[in-house]
C-alpha cells in the first residue's frame, strides 16, 4: 500500500491516540468497511460457481498422474 506521507503520519498519530498500531488501525478500518458492504456486489456469481466442473486435466500420463488418479478417483 502506498500512502501520501502526510496521510501516513496523521494515521500513525491517530493510531497512537487509539492505543494501537498503524497496521491495527488499518485492519480495523478495513474490517468496518467490509462489514458494511454486501459480500458480493453487482449480483456476480461466486468464483467457484463460475468454474465448477470446467477444469481439465493436463499431462494425463506418468507415475505421478497415476498415483493422483488412484488417490482422487479420477
Amino acid at each position: 500500500m502506498t500512502l501520501d506521507p502526510v496521510i501516513h503520519h496523521r494515521a500513525k498519530q491517530a493510531a497512537k491516540r487509539r492505543g494501537t498500531t498503524f497496521s491495527g488501525l488499518v485492519a480495523h478500518l478495513l474490517h468496518q468497511a467490509l462489514e458494511s458492504q454486501p459480500a458480493r456486489s453487482h449480483g456476480q456469481p461466486s468464483f467457484s460457481s463460475q468454474w465448477a466442473g470446467r477444469g481439465k486435466l493436463a499431462g494425463q500420463s506418468g507415475a505421478r498422474f497415476e498415483k493422483l488418479r488412484a488417490k482422487r478417483g479420477l
